[in-house]
């Protein structure tokens, strides 16, 4: 990659430079040609700081659940819901309007409870990308209604230890995705808590941490296109794993360029994240809540 190369040559730069291996006298100017860098295939990566990432390449970004209203675990004892007040005050310095797309790793309330929301207010026409129970507790809140049309279950389409899944187009010829079937670890001591799934959207709005239930636990790999092909390819996972939830077939010859993996419970799951290191092989691995 051509920033390794910069980067490479900086690293080498500074270690003749202290070697006293550049001229003598320092006041010739030394003029070092930098190669140019285009911007527009630079994938940049932006921790959203609570949960969620946004990941970007030239105009073309997608958008993990997002997740601003910490509770405290006392506060989980009684009715939750979006702390709009802190969602903006921090979301409207990190957005993005180039989002394209939102993917729902699972459904518990730290990951979901800010998004209709968040879609609402700023990305109202964005696709949302998630399991069977993502999608009907986004169609049970009632105060900031999403277009089930824009609600996209993948529960069908995704990849297992055995099985290639479907690719889905988030931007057409420019990023698509792959769910892969993947698990949760337990919280602590060996307890998952808000485990179950939801068939239907329930009766009411979601309100208790309880109401917002884990449902399929999905990892996605995210394709930048270009030219038909695969320029730059994400891992994405939001929670730790257990073999052999999260893996896949070799679907080509394209590496994972950078891993994303849940660093939350990984002591919960055994042999994680090893298991998944070993195979993928990413060239990157970026830790995330």
């Amino acid at each position: 990659m051509r920033i390794k190369k910069v980067l490479g040559f900086m690293f080498f730069t500074s270690i003749f430079a202290g070697c006293g291996l550049l001229p003598k006298d320092t006041n010739k100017e030394i003029v070092v040609t930098m190669p140019k860098i285009d911007e527009n295939k630079i994938v940049k990566i932006k921790y959203l700081g609570a949960g969620g990432v946004i990941i970007k390449r030239g105009e073309d970004s997608v958008m993990s659940s997002p997740f601003f209203s910490n509770f405290s675990i006392p506060e989980l004892a009684f009715p939750i819901k979006c702390r709009k007040k802190i969602v903006d005050k921090y979301y409207k310095e990190l957005k993005d309007d180039t989002v394209s797309g939102i993917i729902v790793g699972h459904s518990h309330y730290d990951h979901l409870i800010d998004l209709p929301y968040i879609h609402e207010k700023y990305h109202k026409d964005c696709k949302i990308y998630g399991s069977t129970t993502t999608k009907n507790l986004l169609l049970s809140e009632r105060k900031y209604k999403i277009d089930e049309s824009l609600i996209v279950d993948v529960s069908t389409k995704m990849a297992e230890k055995d099985k290639i899944g479907e690719w889905i187009w988030i931007k057409e010829n420019k990023i698509r995705i792959m769910a892969i079937k993947s698990s949760h670890s337990p919280h602590f001591a060996g307890l998952k808590f808000y485990s179950g799934m939801l068939e239907k959207p329930m009766n009411k709005e979601p309100s208790l941490a309880s109401d917002w239930v884990e449902g399929q636990t999905i990892a996605y790999i995210i394709d930048f296109m270009e030219d038909e092909k695969p320029v730059y390819r994400i891992y994405y996972q939001d929670a730790a794993s257990s073999f052999p939830f999260g893996i896949f077939p070799k679907i080509d010859n394209k590496n994972i360029d950078t891993a994303i993996l849940c660093v939350g419970g990984y002591s919960e799951a055994e042999n994680y994240p090893q298991y998944i290191l070993n195979e993928i092989k990413p060239e990157s691995v970026m830790i995330i809540h």
